[in-house]
């Protein structure tokens, strides 16, 4: 069973968002400028962005085996890592010492969107905290928004909190499709999705204090939905019955804290 959402991917609601520290653009210089920022950030902490070759495989397995257990560490093979590396665009961060301390894996396919779709992100754990896993997916982002892609995806499990964050609030994705049982995986899966016709740095990165304003003022079951992150049927049944779509993930600040995710109705031209 799988709870679909339309094909077309759906830009978060402004109210939620950031505000612009300067005005976006589409592809182009905006774009570039953009890149190059983040570029300059990797370099003023010590870390190189690179493309791996084939001959990097051996070491991308390596750290991959570090921060990855066993049955995801699996769902990678050498196959995987020779097509992502040969014909897709993943990214690289090294140390000083050449040392492997970020990835992410990307391959572009021939669907109508050119979908942009990711693997694998993992940061090293003594860099964990500073988001260069959002960094690295935002680059790939507006990487891919250059070549003229539509659209940015990749399968998150939705009890990985990090990753829901860096994806969802970070970087602006929101959840197009929950699997309740996802073949291969054996368990509750997400498929997630941004847009990549606005500015992938700003358009559809949530800003929290906005979030915790619109619930707090907004309806429940008519401006929002909560779902409890440990429900995972809750949201399939969600996807089921109802037009809202997950923009945002509230993760706990404190252990005793519930997570939750927040869905919002689209749009009324939508509707």
């Amino acid at each position: 069973m799988i709870a679909s959402r339309p094909a077309a991917v759906r830009h978060k609601p402004r109210a939620l968002c950031e505000e612009r520290a300067e005005p976006g653009g589409a592809r182009g210089p905006g774009q570039r400028v953009r890149i190059e920022q983040l570029e300059r950030r990797f370099a003023r902490l010590g870390l190189r962005l690179r493309a791996p070759g084939i001959d990097d495989v051996p070491a991308i397995e390596a750290f991959l085996a570090t921060r990855f257990s066993s049955p995801a560490l699996e769902m990678v093979t050498a196959y995987d890592l020779y097509r992502f590396v040969r014909f897709g665009h993943p990214l690289l961060l090294e140390d000083g010492a050449g040392r492997i301390v970020a990835s992410l894996l990307e391959c572009t396919y021939g669907d109508a969107e050119s979908t942009s779709y990711c693997v694998s992100l993992a940061v090293a754990e003594e860099l964990a905290g500073r988001r260069l896993g959002a960094d690295l997916v935002t680059h790939s982002a507006l990487a891919a928004s250059l070549r003229g892609c539509g659209a940015q995806r990749a399968v998150l499990a939705p009890h990985n909190h990090a990753s829901l964050v860096t994806f969802i609030n970070l970087c602006g994705h929101s959840v197009e499709a929950v699997y309740p049982r996802l073949a291969g995986f054996g368990a509750a899966r997400l498929a997630i999705a941004r847009p990549l016709d606005g500015d992938p740095l700003v358009d559809e990165r949530i800003d929290r204090e906005r979030l915790r304003g619109f619930v707090e003022g907004g309806e429940a079951g008519v401006d929002y939905a909560l779902i409890p992150a440990h429900e995972p049927q809750r949201l399939c049944q969600l996807y089921e019955s109802t037009p809202f779509q997950v923009v945002a993930f509230l993760a706990p600040e404190r252990h005793a804290e519930d997570a939750w995710f927040v869905a919002v109705p689209p749009p009324p031209e939508e509707s």
